[in-house]
């Protein structure tokens, strides 16, 4: 078990769902997609810390609502 799903399973106060805070980046590229190398120029467009964003709502603004 990995050490964000063993932390995930040890609160009810964990996870993704409605109605649950989040912590976490948002990224302008998937991380899992790109040459190892080029890993460190992924930039942040936003960071959320319970739920909220701290950092970046300005690039949310500017990449405009996710196709449907």
């Amino acid at each position: 078990m990995s050490h964000a799903s063993r932390a995930a399973s040890s609160s009810p106060l964990r996870g993704f769902g409605v109605g649950l805070r989040a912590d976490m980046v948002l990224l302008d590229d998937d991380p899992t997609a790109v040459p190892s190398e080029r890993i460190g120029e992924i930039g942040v467009l936003a960071t959320f810390v319970g739920g909220r964003c701290v950092h970046g709502a300005e690039g949310l603004r500017a990449h405009g609502p996710a196709p449907v």
